[in-house]
């Protein structure tokens, strides 16, 4: 770490004595152990006598004979003498080292923001130092362990924390006393970078006029977004550190002015940031050589619009992946959350100001020590009051949003469209955690007529909207979530377990063709007769009614994408719906002698919304169906698949009733792939999966309605053919394991 040399001597006061000390460290390694140890959650510090942190602000506060803190001294010594010499000595080695107040490290950046960088405050009402808090404490030391530990700052925070005036004290800090340092502060937004800067102005002024020039600093003439740290001397030369400090803004481009070496860079409002994730792949490289990190990236905000907040939530989740120090996810209730590493998390609840209306207890003690059980349960009692107001779904989320106790609070959308998008959001967000065993593979025919599935080097595909070009690999790959159920002595599943649907695609590969070939399969309800493990009794558990095998793609020949779907229909023995508006699929399956067996024909398929839908008469094509261009059935289509995602599976609660999460029926879906198409669904947009899953859907339900499901016996064993496939271990899913597991 540049900022400290080893053996390292921490100023160290002790109440009890009212004496000072030093407390050495011989190393960056104990330096850092020490650190760690150090290192709480507000609410457990325990802190006690905090006014000595600041007793030189307030010190100097005392002495101002003008309001807003004008007219004040740290010291009374002339500048020369023996006091002062020792006085401003001892100030800039607590301002460089930090200081150890029985026995609770304050970091230097933090010392130097209690002492010597006052700001108006808004509750106050006035200019004035901060006051100590646990949760500042916090902060400070999780940045201080980053530095330590060649680790990034990545913090997520409720609204009006106050974040900036800290961190742009941290980047000032470093610009005013170690040479040579490159510090920056960038937005998005330039104006987020001009309000920063004016707290760095007033830091610097503060610092010139009030230290009798023991911590003033260069450039004598100033300009907005850069400094370099040098005063000019009458002739002609300078003397300075030559650290640097400048704003710069991403309006343009993502790297704009973060070419070169960086000590700290401050990203503003990581929160409302959709480019944040470029400009952090810019700058690492410059910070990181080889196993050595010479800088520290600083990413922190509150949430804006949830559209721009992606990046800081990809850097909040997963910090390892972009070398930001993580910390273990004590706030969220989610279990596919809770426990895991994550980033820096500010409460509401913590050092929130006032007290309780109820008990006049305040949120937090005269040493700044949170108490969160009040808090929480005050911030508790106001969510319940905005969940039951008569505002707007939308406002009542962003009320909510605002006072946050959690990361998966802040994170909840805020407004849906057609679709409902927190609920698909949190589902993707889950598959990406969990990565559900999927075999990915290619279908073939072997010599006795038999479909197997073999290894593939193309990948699936799962992003959307799909852009494809000439030089892309559009195969894609079939999916297999669960291989299907054959019943003893059959050779196929029956009939009616299985429905597909298939959108399917008009010619051979093209230079400019989005449209993707998709069939979904989907399982019918299906009731499973099992043994119990633990009591060797009979039981009946109740499965199916989602998708179970899927592809999406398509090959440079036309023949070879039919195939694919042709084989996954055969394997599962899938009754088919397909949308004729194209007849290639159809005509494949007419050619192989397949069609009578598998697919719907027209006329059952105009059954299925029965008088809901005009079908097109004019259009015969013996199979399928069509979709008009008078768009009921795609709205009809987007309706059952609203539904489905919608629905609620269960509720997940403490053993003292407190509601973890709520599970809907989008979790049936494993698709990722799908879930995105569903959260970017827009009118215009080239939709394919939502075609061909909301046709499986509507015939499935069709059949259920009708009291058409199937029955498996699992209790008796039987032997299975194994074919191997080069792929990595537990890439396996159970074929008959429940949703609800």
């Amino acid at each position: 770490m540049r900022f400290l040399e080893f053996p390292l001597r921490i100023p160290t006061y002790s109440s009890e004595s009212d004496s000072w000390s030093e407390t050495s460290f011989d190393t960056l390694e104990n330096f850092t152990i020490y650190v760690e140890s150090q290192f709480k959650i507000p609410g457990e510090y325990n802190l006690k006598n905090t006014k000595k942190w600041k007793e030189e602000g307030m010190k100097y506060a005392r002495s101002c004979t003008r309001p807003n803190l004008d007219g004040g001294m740290y010291q009374k010594s002339p500048k020369g003498t023996t006091t002062y010499t020792k006085y401003w000595t001892q100030e800039k080695d607590k301002c460089k080292k930090g200081v150890i107040y029985d026995n609770i490290y304050v970091p230097p950046f933090y010392y130097f923001y209690l002492n010597f960088c006052p700001f108006v405050d808004d509750v106050r009402g006035k200019k004035a130092f901060a006051l100590v808090h646990d949760n500042d404490l916090y902060f400070f030391h999780y940045v201080m362990l980053a530095m330590l530990k060649g680790k990034h700052v990545g913090v997520l925070k409720a609204r009006q924390r106050g974040y900036s005036l800290k961190i742009m004290a941290i980047l000032f800090w470093s610009y005013l006393w170690f040479e040579g340092t490159v510090n920056t502060v960038g937005a998005a937004d330039e104006g987020k970078v001009k309000k920063s800067w004016l707290f760095l102005e007033r830091y610097k002024a503060h610092c010139d006029k009030n230290t009798q020039g023991a911590f003033k600093c260069g450039p004598s003439k100033t300009k907005m977004l850069e400094w370099i740290e040098r005063i000019e001397l009458k002739d002609g030369g300078y003397v300075g550190n030559d650290s640097l400090i400048r704003g710069t803004t991403f309006q343009k481009s993502p790297e704009s002015g973060v070419g070169g070496p960086q000590t700290i860079f401050f990203y503003e409002e990581a929160g409302i940031a959709p480019t944040m994730l470029k400009t952090v792949g810019y700058i690492r490289p410059a910070l990181e050589k080889g196993s050595l990190t010479t800088g520290t990236i600083i990413c922190s905000g509150a949430l804006g619009e949830l559209d721009d907040a992606q990046d800081l939530k990809e850097i909040f989740y997963n910090p390892l992946d972009h070398n930001f120090l993580a910390v273990e996810n004590v706030w969220d209730k989610d279990p596919v959350r809770r426990g895991e590493p994550c980033c820096l998390f500010i409460s509401e609840a913590y050092n929130m100001e006032g007290k309780c209306p109820d008990t006049g207890i305040s949120f937090y003690d005269e040493d700044g020590n949170s108490n969160l059980e009040v808090s929480m349960n005050f911030i508790n009692i106001q969510k319940e009051k905005a969940k039951a107001s008569n505002k707007s779904s939308e406002l009542k989320q962003l009320d909510l949003s605002q006072k946050i106790t959690s990361p998966e609070e802040g994170f909840a959308q805020r407004k849906d469209g057609f679709f409902p998008k927190r609920v698909m959001k949190n589902t993707e967000d889950r598959l990406v955690v969990q990565k559900p065993s999927i075999i990915s593979c290619e279908l073939y025919e072997d010599k006795d007529g038999l479909i197997k599935w073999g290894h593939t080097e193309s990948r699936p595909i799962t992003e959307f909207p799909f852009k494809g070009k000439a030089d892309e690999d559009k195969r894609g790959a079939v999916q297999i979530l669960e291989l299907p159920r054959i019943d003893r002595g059959d050779e196929e599943p029956p009939a009616r377990r299985y429905f597909a649907a298939v959108d399917p695609i008009m010619t051979d590969l093209t230079t400019t063709s989005e449209s993707l070939f998709c069939i979904y399969i989907m399982e019918n309800i299906t009731k499973v007769k099992y043994k119990d493990s633990e009591t060797g009794e009979l039981r009946i558990r109740t499965e199916g009614y989602k998708v179970v095998a899927w592809y999406i793609g398509r090959y440079d020949d036309r023949k070879q994408t039919n195939e694919q779907a042709e084989y996954l229909i055969r394997y599962y023995n899938a009754y088919t719906l397909v949308e004729n508006n194209v007849t290639s699929f159809i005509d494949h399956m007419r050619l192989k002698n397949l069609a009578a067996k598998y697919l719907m024909t027209d006329t059952e398929a105009k059954n299925i919304w029965g008088e809901d839908v005009m079908v097109e008469t004019s259009v015969q094509r013996g199979y399928g169906i069509y979709m008009a261009p008078n768009g009921k059935l795609r709205t009809l289509l987007l309706n059952k698949i609203k539904d489905y995602v919608s629905e609620i599976l269960d509720v997940v609660r403490t053993p003292g009733g407190e509601i973890v999460r709520t599970v809907y029926g989008a979790e049936r879906i494993k698709d990722i792939g799908l879930i995105r198409e569903i959260l970017g669904y827009a009118k215009g947009l080239n939709t394919d999966r939502l075609v061909a899953f909301g046709l499986v859907l509507s015939i499935v339900e069709m059949y259920i309605n009708t009291g058409v499901t199937t029955e498996y016996d699992e209790t008796d064993t039987k032997d299975e053919v194994i074919v191997a496939i080069n792929t990595p271990k537990k890439v396996f899913f159970n074929p008959r394991r429940s949703f609800s597991q």
